[in-house]
């Protein structure tokens, strides 16, 4: 930190922005404990909230759910409809809670929780993977966020009960439960490249790349969509890939000249996200931005004059010879 020069500003959450014509002048934050405000002006900002919540603020072009199948020919061969859709709909991966417990040295009890009931129903696990995760096509992953987290602490605590009794269960104990859902998608902001399911299975590798993966496709739906009882645990659909290629082109905005993006809110489409949706390849996005937006301030250039004409000192920045 002190031999980079960096400040941080931690507990903060953003809360809205100014603009003139397409670019950002400046952007509002709120400090979580103190609720103190501090506006940010900036010639450049980069937009990693995960739900692009600046790019919408600004009125950027952004994708929530799946495209057709056909728009960019993206398709999950011997599984039809399931992650193909022939139509355009507002079906996203979802938000997991995790959770866990463990044997204590004497035992314990449980409340009984009828609310968890409907949710949980007979079910009596004792922890969660990554595979507790809840979609719903009338519910959306930011604006109805406490409501599927609620709905993931109903199926967690009522299977917790169930388990709790039965005797081989007395001595468990509750040990961490999340209070903060885990969300893998919703917008989606748009660059002036798209990143498609083609542009991984082909491994095409770009003029302007600038994060590079080779973690295979992995999308989740949830397993009522097979007939599975719980609607609060999902599957996936994976599709092997080599490695491929992101050009800078997907992380800054089409319609906002001062915007950039990294992490899950970068320019793609539901299928091209379902890769690099992790921290190795957030983590590359957040490299990729950040020395572009030094650059931006260097050459007093947009991100889109920075990916045309200083690519080059960009890339030999982030490492690329």
């Amino acid at each position: 930190m002190a031999e980079s020069g960096v400040e941080l500003f931690p507990n903060q959450i953003a809360i809205g922005l100014s603009k003139t014509g397409d670019a950002i002048n400046s952007v509002d934050v709120r400090h979580t404990k103190t609720g103190i405000i501090t506006r940010f002006n900036a010639p450049v900002f980069v937009d990693a909230t995960g739900d692009g919540w600046l790019g919408f603020w600004a009125g950027a072009e952004f994708r929530y759910g799946r495209e057709a199948a056909s728009e960019f020919n993206e398709s999950w061969e011997k599984h039809g409809d399931l992650w193909s859709p022939k139509v355009a709909d507002n079906k996203v991966m979802g938000t997991s809670v995790l959770w866990n417990s463990h044997k204590g040295k004497n035992p314990s009890r449980f409340p009984s929780i009828p609310w968890a009931k409907a949710v949980a129903k007979n079910s009596d696990k004792i922890q969660g993977e990554w595979f507790w995760e809840y979609s719903n096509n009338n519910l959306n992953q930011i604006d109805d966020a406490e409501q599927i987290r609620d709905h993931m602490f109903r199926a967690i605590y009522g299977n917790f009960a169930n388990a709790k009794k039965q005797p081989k269960h007395a001595l468990q104990e509750l040990k961490f439960v999340a209070h903060i859902g885990g969300r893998r998608e919703s917008r989606r902001l748009m660059g002036d490249h798209i990143y498609k399911m083609s542009d991984a299975t082909s491994g095409t590798y770009f003029d302007d790349t600038v994060v590079e993966e080779k973690r295979e496709l992995d999308t989740h739906y949830q397993k009522k969509e097979k007939g599975h009882s719980a609607d609060y645990l999902s599957t996936a659909l994976f599709h092997h890939v080599d490695m491929y290629y992101i050009p800078f082109r997907s992380f800054y905005s089409k319609d906002i000249s001062n915007l950039m993006m990294a992490g899950r809110c970068f320019s793609c489409t539901h299928v091209g996200l379902t890769g690099p949706r992790v921290m190795n390849t957030c983590a590359q996005m957040g490299i990729a931005t950040g020395y572009a937006a030094a650059l931006c301030k260097k050459h007093n250039s947009t991100p889109r004059e920075v990916g045309k004409s200083h690519i080059k000192e960009l890339r030999s920045l982030i490492g690329y010879s």
